[in-house]
């Protein structure tokens, strides 16, 4: 693998490799400062609120192709 070939994912994948072999072998001193950015509560919170607004980013445009049609049928 190149990096010129590289993807996000597989930049990711080694990217946890790196970290847990550190982790493993060196101790969490050695880890990078990321790692307690946020704490596991609040990393699902901000999920949670990336998926709500997604979902409501998505919900007018969903609704009109579900509904589009059938409605346009009554007015």
């Amino acid at each position: 693998m190149n990096e010129e070939k590289e993807t996000l994912l597989d930049r990711m994948i080694l990217e946890g490799l790196a970290e847990h072999f550190v982790e493993k072998e060196l101790g969490t001193d050695f880890l990078g400062p990321h790692k307690s950015v946020l704490t596991e509560k609040q990393a699902k919170f901000e999920s949670n609120i990336e998926q709500i607004n997604i979902y409501l980013e998505n919900t007018p445009k969903v609704m009109n192709k579900i509904f589009g049609e059938y409605l346009k049928r009554f007015i």
